[in-house]
């Protein structure tokens, strides 16, 4: 606050001094004037006053200048642009004044002020402003005021503080102050306003104001209120410099000192009606001091007797406080995690020139009290000072949140000690504290004052179970074991001491000696550190480390700086049975990779780091691993550093270099491997051949790149050389290289593929990667597989692009079916395309594909992310399906009979049927699709999948012997129920439906239909039940063939037809006349009528329901014998067939022969004149049923619409 008026004290003076120096001619010049004041402020306080309003100088012996709306700027960091701002001010100099001692301002007037006052987190104030001044030496003492204010008057001003230590800003509002500085060196006040919105009113005079400054005598008269709380005081004091003859009488008074408290929230440290007097009467050289009343519930005395009442030489004080919360009270002077408990304390101090004595000082609880006594000197340095501590407590655990931590339950805690300084400034401690069973005995010295201090301390801590303790204090985790901890602890210079330091921890020990110096890079320290431990295990899991060695553990080791960097040695070090011994150093710090030493590391078995790594499978197999590291400033030179596993070898031999990117190093490794096959078992992996590996490797930087040469590599006949470069490791995929790979058989490698089945044919791959700046040239990339050849070329850029020609031929396709995975035809192939993209993109234009007769070409792009899109245009003169198309003459296996399905229909939702994450948009067109059975022409198929919407619009073909198909689907799921729309239209299409393999396409039926369906539903149920339109297919003259019949159809169908038509068990084929079917669909109704099949031998009909709500069936079959057809006595036709159940598990409910035998069918009978009435003989004795039937249907639909 003292920079505050200071800094006000210098943009007043330059207000008017800087005027001055313009010169009477620029007074009427007010922007030069405002340009003047604005720039001589930025200059000695680093922030900008800008006068909005007009200025007005006035000259004379008391030169006046005043301004309107003046502001001055805040800190760069405050939200707020202004710190000060003054609707109007006024302020006047007495211009002689200037060549005295004391400058006199007469007048200073500020009308709708504001200033707010802020602290930020990082702890900076906003009234910090300019340049810190330089040190200066201690002034003289003065005589008088440098400065004076004759008369002040604020009206209407506002002075905000806010900190983040404040819970809620200070809002001091000033109605109106005046203050006045008379001639006789008095000064009287009076102000009204608030604070934080309570009343404020001030009023009083002092006089000599500069008494406090100067000494001498000072009489006073103040009265202040604030809300209902009233402040007066008044008297005299012989010298206000020292408080020496004081004479004067203070009260304060007020209703509620919580709601005070609250008001400024501040800690509720106490609540309800308060009344405090403090009496100072002076009787010759002592002055008697009465402080008694209460702040609510909360008791301040204070009575005695002293010389002066600042710095006392003489006289004794007691001193009482009695209250109900301790930890409030604390939080008043910033001290947090004390108990909120009721308290009391009390003090009985007496002064004796420089020495108090503290004749008894307690402070108490309900289950805590603290003891001090002895003496303090006052001198510099304290000496002679002896203090005597006690403290008890019935539950220390509550104190945990001084340390931040929360309220334990640790049980009761002893202390007692000494602190002592004596003549030359040492202090001296002696403590001695008991908890529970645990004790802990420090004694020793701090160092000297007023230096630093540099405690040398002897330490002894014991504790059947410290972990209770050590929770409460850091919140880690500690053992319940045995501590014991001996030694001495010593700090001066920032360099730390341990002497004899012995920690056991339950019989496990670690010794401590030496010194560690913790700045200038730990020059001259050296530390030596011995470890013996039983049972690694077992101390493992005291710290909750499962997985160690139940093995003894013994270390010694010695760390100390050398120059820049550490020198260590580890002798003697064992793990049960590994042993470890190092020797070396570390030049520099800032490189600790740069190690100089040698090490040599033996274990019977590699197995028993796995408790160190317990993820990983390691052989139960003799490892070592030594070699020598040789520094030289920033390279490590590795000679002979072997690594042995078993019989298996790596020796590795080179130069590092740690500094500018590496150059310089060259690394020469040699991989020797016995077998192969039993290195990988010892690790479990299985499927490598059990032949030796040779390999010899080398690496070297190379600008901001590296070279690398692998040459030697064989393993049994395979070959492989590899010498490159990659100019910029930050592009690792742009490299410059030569590769040559040969192998006898491609199926050596299938170890690397286990379960992949890979063909008997010699591989090569050969090439060389050419670099061009950003990106590398694929240059002559050849591979061979047999006969099969591929051919790659273009560019891997440096963003992870690339551009590629790829092309692949062969005279036989078979020989790739154990690569692809599928069966291939035995012909000639061969593929071309450009493959562009990046990171999940590609891009695939100008694609040719041939196999046999077949040719497809194209573009396709596939950019894979959150959303996968497949685009593509694809053109075939000619696909031949034929070769997948064909039945095998192999014996399939059984398949596993599937579990039965309640629902044809479930009640599933109908969009996870749509991909999600993935957009589609194609066009294929095929001029000619052969299959096994038949021919297609002008296929043309498009499918777009957006978001929950799918179109396959359109789907056309034509056949080879006449006829046409169109049709289209659309399922639509953007809205709240998916909608399906499918339509099929088709005029005498031959495709080979329910035909035999090699079936004449001659023979087969032509079929006409028009079909159209919609629906919609959340789920498949919904779908179906909600199922509207039509079904109209008819069926001209063919053939039906009966493994055709199988082939299509499920056992049930293929079984209700072969009962309905009993000459289909004897003859491979059925000649078939005609078919009709039609069925209507009225939300999820489905009435089927009539269908009928017409063949040389007989004429069948059916009508029924089927319900897609319940998925019941109610089907009814009437089959009549043509006229003039002689039958065999071994034929047998059933003349009347119904069907029932539900779609899922149909059942043939009458056959008058009741030989309908088949797995999952119920058979059951009822009577025939029941199914005799639901049919109609009306079609059975037409000679063309299906026509009549045609036109029946016709008639129907015509009168619908």
């Amino acid at each position: 606050m003292k920079r505050v008026l200071k800094y006000l004290v210098i943009i007043f003076g330059l207000l008017l001094i800087g005027t001055l120096a313009t010169g009477w001619y620029l007074v009427r010049d007010e922007a030069f004037l405002k340009s003047q004041l604005s720039s001589n402020t930025l200059k000695y306080t680093g922030r900008e006053l800008k006068i909005q309003g007009p200025v007005k100088l006035s000259l004379g012996r008391t030169t006046t200048l005043e301004a309107d709306d003046v502001h001055f700027a805040n800190a760069p960091w405050s939200d707020e642009p202004d710190m000060a701002y003054a609707g109007r001010l006024k302020i006047s100099i007495d211009l002689t004044s200037l060549f005295d001692d004391q400058i006199v301002f007469p007048f200073l007037s500020l009308v709708n002020c504001k200033v707010g006052l802020a602290s930020n987190s990082d702890g900076q104030s906003n009234w910090e402003m300019g340049p810190e001044p330089p040190a200066e030496p201690s002034p003289q003492p003065m005589e008088q005021l440098p400065v004076v204010f004759r008369n002040l008057q604020i009206e209407n001003c506002n002075l905000n503080l806010d900190a983040p230590t404040l819970e809620k800003p200070i809002d001091l509002k000033i109605s109106s102050l005046s203050m006045q500085h008379l001639e006789d060196n008095r000064w009287e006040s009076r102000a009204d306003g608030s604070v934080n919105e309570l009343p404020l009113s001030v009023e009083g005079w002092l006089s000599p104001f500069d008494a406090f400054i100067f000494g001498g005598p000072l009489d006073h008269e103040m009265k202040i209120a604030l809300g209902e709380l009233t402040l007066q005081s008044s008297g005299s004091v012989r010298d206000a410099k020292t408080g020496e003859g004081a004479n004067l009488s203070t009260s304060i008074q007020g209703p509620d000192i919580g709601a005070l408290l609250k008001t400024f929230s501040l800690p509720p440290l106490s609540e309800g009606a308060f009344d405090y007097q403090l009496n100072l009467n002076t009787t010759g050289q002592m002055t008697r001091l009465v402080l008694d009343g209460n702040l609510g519930n909360l008791d301040i005395s204070a009575n005695g007797e002293l010389d002066r009442l600042i710095g006392p030489r003489t006289g004794n004080l007691q001193f009482s406080v009695d209250g109900p919360n301790l930890g409030a009270l604390a939080k008043l002077f910033g001290i947090d995690g004390l108990v909120e408990d009721p308290f009391s304390q009390q003090a009985d101090a007496g002064f004796d020139g420089n020495v108090i004595s503290l004749k008894k000082a307690v402070l108490k609880t309900a289950s805590d009290q603290l003891e001090i006594g002895g003496h303090i000197n006052a001198q510099q340095g304290y000496p002679g000072t002896k203090l005597d501590v006690r403290l008890q407590s019935d539950e220390i655990g509550r104190w945990t949140t001084l340390l931040g931590q929360p309220p334990q339950t640790l049980g009761p805690l002893q202390l007692e000690g000494t602190a002592a300084i004596d003549a030359n400034g040492l202090i001296s401690i002696e403590a001695a504290v008991k908890q529970a069973l645990t004790t802990l005995d420090v004694n020793g010295t701090l160092g000297n004052l007023p230096d630093t201090l540099s405690p040398d301390l002897n330490v002894s801590f014991r504790s059947p179970d410290a972990s209770h303790l050590v929770a409460a204090l850091s919140r880690a985790t500690f053992p319940a074991a045995p501590l014991a901890i001996d030694g001495r602890l010593g700090l001066r210079n920032k360099q730390f001491t341990l002497g004899d330091f012995k920690i056991d921890l339950a019989g496990d020990q670690a010794d401590i000696n030496g010194r560690l110096n913790l700045e200038n890079r730990y020059a001259g320290s050296d530390v030596e550190l011995r470890l013996d431990i039983k049972n690694a295990g077992a101390l493992g899991r005291r710290f909750g480390q499962d997985g160690l060695p139940d093995q003894p553990v013994q270390l010694g080791a010695q760390i100390k700086p050398d120059g820049n960097g550490l020198a260590f040695e580890v002798t003697d070090g064992n793990l049960g049975e590994i042993q470890i011994e190092l020797n070396g150093r570390i030049p520099d710090l800032q490189q600790p990779l740069a190690i100089d030493g040698s090490f040599d590391v033996s274990l019977p078995r590699l197995s028993d780091l796995a408790v160190f790594l317990p993820d990983a499978q390691l052989p139960d197999a003799p490892f070592t691993a030594r070699g020598n590291l040789e520094s030289d400033d920033n390279s490590v030179q590795l000679k002979d550093v072997v690594v042995q596993l078993a019989d298996d070898r790596a020796t590795i031999n080179g130069l590092l270099n740690l500094d500018n990117r590496y150059a310089g190093s060259d690394i020469h490794a040699e991989l020797d491997i016995k077998s192969i096959g039993a290195l990988s078992r010892r690790f479990g992996k299985e499927g490598l051949p059990d032949e030796p590996v040779k390999l010899t490797a080398r690496v070297q930087p190379s600008g901001k790149g590296m070279a690398f040469e692998l040459h030697d590599g064989n393993l049994r006949d395979i070959q492989v050389e590899v010498k490159g470069n990659i100019p910029d490791m930050a592009h690792p995929l742009v490299m410059d290289a030569a590769f040559d790979i040969d192998l006898p058989r491609l199926n050596d490698i299938s170890f690397l593929m286990p379960g992949k089945e890979l063909p008997d044919a010699p591989f090569s791959a050969n090439g060389r990667l050419k670099n061009r700046q950003s990106k590398t040239e694929l240059d002559q990339v050849r591979l061979t597989l047999g006969a099969n050849k591929a051919e790659i070329y273009g560019d891997l850029l440096a963003d992870n692009r690339f551009n590629l020609l790829i092309k692949a031929s062969g005279p036989d396709a078979s020989t790739l079916e154990k690569v692809i995975g599928q069966p291939m035809p035995a012909e000639a192939f061969s593929v071309s395309t450009q493959l562009d993209g990046g990171a999940g993109e590609f891009y695939f234009s100008n694609l040719e594909a041939s196999l046999g007769q077949s040719r497809v070409g194209g573009n396709i792009e596939l950019v894979l992310g959150d959303v996968t899109r497949l685009n593509g245009n694809i053109k075939a003169p000619q696909l031949d399906l034929s070769f997948w198309d064909t039945p095998t003459d192999a014996a399939e296996p059984e398949p596993k009979p599937a579990a039965k399905r309640e629902w044809m229909f479930a009640d599933t939702p109908v969009v996870e049927r749509l991909p999600q994450g993935l957009e589609v948009q194609t066009n294929i067109q095929v001029d000619e699709l052969i299959m096994s059975n038949t021919s297609l022409t002008d296929i043309e198929l498009g499918i777009a999948l957006t978001g929950q919407s799918l179109d396959v619009i359109p789907f056309r073909f034509s056949g080879v012997k006449g006829g046409s198909y169109q049709g289209s689907l659309r399922m639509d799921a953007t809205g709240p129920r998916p909608k399906l729309d499918f339509e099929a239209a088709g005029k005498d299409i031959r495709v080979g439906i329910a035909a035999a393999p090699g079936q004449d396409p001659a023979t087969f039926a032509p079929i006409e239909l028009d079909i159209q369906l919609t629906g919609e539903g959340t789920t498949h149920r919904e779908m179906a039940s909600s199922v509207d339109g039509k079904i109209r297919i008819f069926q001209g003259s063919g053939q039906v063939a009966k493994a055709g019949l199988d082939l299509v159809f499920s056992d049930f169908m293929t079984q209700l037809f072969t009962t309905l038509n009993p000459f289909a068990k004897t003859s491979e084929y059925t000649q078939l006349d005609c078919a009709v079917f039609s069925a209507d669909a009225v939300q999820g109704q489905v009435s089927v009528f009539p269908v009928i099949f017409h063949t040389e031998q007989l004429t069948i009909l059916s009508e029924g329901t089927v319900d897609l709500h319940s998925e019941k069936m109610d089907l009814s079959f009437n089959t009549k014998p043509r006229t003039g057809l002689g039958l065999s006595a071994g034929v047998l036709i059933n003349p009347l067939i119904k069907v029932g159940g539900r779609l899922t598990s149909p059942a043939i409910e009458m056959d008058p022969e009741e030989t309908v035998k088949t797995t999952g069918l119920a058979v059951a009978t009822v009577g025939i004149s029941l199914l005799a009435k639901s049919l109609s003989d009306r079609f059975l004795s037409s000679a063309d049923p299906c026509g009549d039937a045609r036109k029946e249907i016709e008639k129907r639909d015509s009168a619908a619409n």
